[in-house]
């Protein structure tokens, strides 16, 4: 039972996660905004944003239309943001697990909503480039604790099934 519960679940997580396109990068949260998509340098990329007070994760993908691809090079893509004399960062974008191989982030934490311009920098083997990228953030929820509870809700289960046999069998 427990077997058949843990399958179910792997089936379902594999089915929402093959259902996202290349294009919507790692920030699918709610108030996802591209902001730039094209060749800038050497580099093919998607720059999208989640701009809320308190919670400004920028995404960086390359080659955002080819899924999943490994990159020949690592870049060091490095953010930061301004608004009149307030600047955030600079902070390094890196891989978090779980990501894909050409998938880039962090998070910035504005203090106020409005106009703020976004500076991207880009350095690897194939060249450097800088993007400076205008972006209006605005009152919001902040953290999207609803998506982290929705991935919490699907993880924990199954790494609970996972290891409830072995629990009973060392008991015994």
């Amino acid at each position: 039972m427990a077997a058949a519960m843990a399958l179910g679940m792997v089936v379902i997580a594999a089915c929402i996660l093959a259902a996202e396109t290349p294009a919507q990068a790692h920030s699918r949260h709610e108030g996802n905004v591209e902001l730039y998509r094209g060749v800038s340098g050497p580099y093919e990329v998607l720059v999208a944003a989640v701009p809320r007070v308190g919670f400004l994760e920028v995404t960086v993908v390359f080659a955002p239309d080819t899924p999943d691809i490994s990159l020949p090079y690592a870049p060091r893509v490095v953010v930061q943001a301004e608004r009149g004399e307030q600047r955030l960062g600079p902070a390094p974008a890196i891989r978090p697990l779980g990501l894909r191989a050409n998938e880039y982030t962090t998070v910035l934490e504005p203090r106020e909503a409005g106009q703020w311009e976004i500076t991207v920098n880009i350095d690897g083997e194939p060249g450097s480039t800088t993007l400076v990228l205008p972006v209006s953030v605005s009152e919001g929820r902040g953290f999207p604790w609803p998506a982290l509870a929705a991935g919490l809700g699907i993880v924990l289960p199954i790494l609970w099934l996972a290891f409830a046999p072995r629990r009973k069998r060392s008991r015994g």
